[in-house]
């Protein structure tokens, strides 16, 4: 017989997929867009008419 190792995980201890991570990475995505849209209009108010 083999031994059990830790490179091979058969144990059902997960309750699921934990979305708690991407969560954050994607409200920190959210949260920078509107920074730098906030920016893009406070600092280029007029963007596309430069003249």
């Amino acid at each position: 017989m083999t031994e059990p190792n830790d490179y091979e995980d058969d144990s059902q201890d997960e309750e699921g997929p934990k979305f708690g991570r991407l969560l954050l990475v994607l409200v920190g995505v959210v949260l920078l867009c509107g920074v730098l849209t906030w920016l893009m209009a406070t600092v280029f108010p007029d963007f596309p008419n430069f003249s």
